[in-house]
């Protein structure tokens, strides 16, 4: 065959790897290194939706735990209060026996002493 034909350069070819003959690097191509911005707002938006929800459901869970608890801690102090106030009436009402006593017990005692002489 003669020289530069087609039939020669497949010839020199047969048996070759690539690494005997690597492509030149003006033949190969190259990824872009930035990805396409408008992909790259698309997936910080889509993700932004995605947290949001998660916080909305998260924030949702929260307070419905808060309203739990606060409606608990209501009931536990009206109890409370109730008690505080039975005791107060309680407390108005020894009182007011007590003072009943003491002055039974003064007029008891008044009348039980003998009368001084010559006084």
């Amino acid at each position: 065959m003669g020289v530069g034909t087609q039939a020669d350069s497949d010839s020199d070819l047969e048996g070759a790897s690539a690494v005997d003959h690597p492509i030149p690097t003006e033949m190969k191509f190259h990824l872009p290194l930035e990805p396409n911005s408008a992909l790259v707002e698309h997936a910080r938006q889509r993700a932004d939706s995605v947290q949001n929800r998660i916080a909305d459901r998260i924030t949702t869970f929260v307070m419905i735990s808060q309203n739990r608890a606060d409606a608990k801690r209501q009931v536990v102090a009206d109890l409370q209060w109730q008690t505080v106030r039975e005791e107060d009436m309680q407390n108005r009402e020894l009182l007011h026996l007590s003072n009943q006593i003491l002055n039974l017990t003064k007029e008891t005692h008044a009348r039980a002493k003998p009368p001084v002489p010559g006084g």
